[in-house]
């Protein structure tokens, strides 16, 4: 029986930030999103799309800056996350998206580099791995939120296809 290495957790990690395997890619889940969309709050949903993004962009910056041995102050409250409030134009969107996009790249870049040491602590975390989990699950979490409330609009899949299953 196949040991995991090291290698293969870290490509698991990065894998995961592009949704492999078990769900989607979550620049594909915000892929081709405007305004209109991001701003809509279907009955019953307790957020909008923008809600969503801004929140995991929120929670995203904070594992970036633990990876980059920043200070941060803890997070007091579970409500910190959720501070958009209003409509988002389009440029704000793609600000917030940008944001996502670039919090991605950076935390597969750091995780695909040797010279990462991901066995010290970073913030809480005892571990980059426990941190990356940490991420990861985060992030599918609420890639599915926004993918079902994509659906609930009749704004999936994106142009480069999706799961409708």
């Amino acid at each position: 029986m196949k040991r995991i290495t090291e290698t293969d957790l870290r490509n698991l990690f990065a894998e995961a930030l592009h949704g492999k395997n078990g769900h989607v890619d979550p620049l594909v889940a915000i892929e081709a999103l405007n305004a209109r969309i991001a701003n809509t709050h279907p009955p019953g949903s307790p957020h909008t799309i923008i809600q969503l993004l801004s929140h995991l962009n929120y929670w995203q910056q904070r594992f970036v800056s633990m990876l980059k041995n920043e200070s941060i102050l803890p997070a007091t409250s579970a409500q910190l996350g959720w501070h958009h409030q209003g409509e988002c134009t389009e440029h704000q969107l793609h600000e917030e998206i940008n944001i996502f996009s670039n919090s991605l790249a950076f935390a597969r870049e750091k995780l695909l580099d040797p010279d990462f040491d991901i066995h010290r602590t970073y913030g809480h975390f005892n571990s980059a791995f426990a941190l990356f989990q940490s991420m990861t699950s985060h992030m599918a979490y609420h890639t599915g939120e926004i993918v079902l409330l994509r659906r609930i609009c009749g704004d999936w899949p994106p142009p480069s296809g999706g799961d409708t299953w």
